[in-house]
């Protein structure tokens, strides 16, 4: 929501490439996808185990599938080396 953190976040020098690129529609490379969905699953299986009640869990797995199949079906591949 904030103006001021958009731009820092779009001139940052390891995200802003990636992050501009997506903003344009041209997605994000493989070995990013990959690395995205790992940390998710990584994330919500941590939580996953920290929560008691079954209908979080499933919650948090239906949250991870979506996002996964959002990343993987839905979000543009691109060429590692047309980054930056």
């Amino acid at each position: 929501g904030s103006d001021r953190m958009h731009r820092w976040l779009l001139s940052h020098g390891v995200f802003g490439a990636y992050l501009r690129s997506y903003e344009e529609g041209l997605g994000i490379p493989l070995k990013g996808k990959l690395v995205a969905i790992g940390l998710l699953w990584i994330s919500m299986a941590i939580s996953m185990l920290m929560v008691e009640h079954l209908a979080l869990r499933a919650l948090l797995a239906a949250i991870a599938i979506g996002v996964t199949i959002y990343l993987w079906k839905f979000v543009p591949t691109r060429a590692p080396h047309t980054v930056g």
